[in-house]
């Protein structure tokens, strides 16, 4: 990204402030840092190039240069929104379905708690840290990561579950910064509605394997089998068991897969 194109950014998105790397270690590390500094709702950290992303359970997110989006967004919590700070994972993965599918038409779903598939394979990851005074959450760091060129797919040994990217589900290249701007502005969008009826809605409507036999994982192990059932109001998965037994499941070191 050169100058114009991040003065253009500024424009386009309304932000208070961007911060751009060429390379940086985590975004997300980097927006914690300044949230600290007093960072104001709403900035951003965005990276080329990002050598110690981390997804869930610590897991590593390279990025390789020019090929994906890494970028994290710094939200100061307001009043009503204190009491559902689990919802900005869902948030993202809300607005960056709904980016998806509005921009480019792509079959964009929903993977419980905070990855987003085409066709059944990941195209984009979230990561979603939170920094507290006390009880008091003061700021949420929305981490994202989406794969846009074919470059960006990790080696077929790095992969624990199928993978894709924008360019490839789309048929042809999508600038980079474009599917940025839409994401950004849908989440801001989506943000109004935390935690509302259509928030759960939409969030329903575009699950992964709704209705599926799925298993949650745990340490290598599956410990929940059976037919997944959509959205809880408090943001838990229901799992209905073999034995018609009614489950919610909280998002932690838990993997959800497809089938047994």
């Amino acid at each position: 990204m050169d100058a114009q194109e991040l003065i253009s950014l500024k424009k386009d998105l309304h932000l208070p402030d961007i911060r751009y790397y060429l390379m940086i270690g985590s975004t997300n590390d980097t927006a914690m840092h300044w949230s600290r500094e007093g960072a104001e709702d709403g900035c951003m950290v965005i990276a080329d190039t990002q050598t110690e992303g981390r997804g869930r359970h610590s897991r590593k997110w390279q990025t390789v240069p020019g090929t994906a989006l890494a970028f994290s967004l710094i939200f100061r919590p307001r009043q009503r929104e204190k009491a559902n700070i689990a919802l900005f994972s869902p948030l993202a993965g809300v607005a960056v379905c709904d980016a998806l599918i509005r921009g480019w038409n792509l079959t964009a779903k929903i993977k419980w708690p905070n990855d987003i598939l085409i066709h059944r394979k990941k195209v984009c990851g979230i990561l979603v840290e939170t920094a507290w005074d006390g009880e008091e959450p003061v700021a949420v760091i929305v981490g994202i990561g989406m794969n846009i060129a074919h470059n960006s797919i990790p080696p077929a040994d790095e992969m624990q579950f199928p993978v894709t990217c924008i360019d490839d589900e789309h048929g042809q290249p999508i600038p980079r910064y474009e599917i940025l701007k839409m994401v950004v502005n849908t989440c801001f969008e989506w943000r109004k509605d935390l935690a509302k009826p259509e928030f759960f809605q939409y969030w329903q409507e575009h699950l992964a394997f709704q209705g599926e036999p799925v298993r949650i994982i745990e340490d290598g192990k599956t410990i929940v089998y059976g037919k997944q059932a959509g959205i809880l109001p408090d943001g838990r998965l229901e799992i209905i068991t073999e034995n018609n037994v009614k489950i919610g499941i909280t998002a932690g070191d838990l993997h959800l897969r497809p089938g047994k």
